[in-house]
C-alpha cells in the first residue's frame, strides 16, 4: 500500500528541484534544456495535485486528456506554491 502523503512530499520535493534546475538551465543559456526540466516540474506538480485532491494513487501518466475532467474539482489555493 502506498502513503499517499508521502508520495505527494516525493513528488513535491522532484518538483521544486527540477524546477531550480530549469531555471538555471535557462540562465545560463540552456533553454532548450530548461525547458525540458520545466516539464518534468509541471508533470510532478499534476500527480501532486491529482494525488493530494483525490487521496487516491494511481502510478499511471497523467495526460493532457484529464485535465479538463479536473475543472469540477475544488483547488485549494496551497497547490500553487513550492
Amino acid at each position: 500500500m502506498v502513503d499517499i502523503s508521502q508520495q505527494v512530499a516525493y513528488w513535491q520535493a522532484g518538483a521544486a528541484e527540477d524546477w531550480e534546475a530549469a531555471r538555471q538551465l535557462v540562465d545560463n543559456g540552456k533553454t532548450r534544456h530548461g525547458l525540458f526540466f520545466a516539464h518534468l516540474a509541471l508533470e510532478k506538480l499534476l500527480k501532486r495535485t491529482s494525488a493530494s485532491i483525490r487521496r487516491n494513487f494511481r502510478p499511471n501518466y497523467i495526460t493532457w486528456f484529464v485535465l479538463p475532467r479536473w475543472r469540477s474539482l475544488s483547488w485549494p489555493q496551497s497547490i500553487w506554491t513550492f
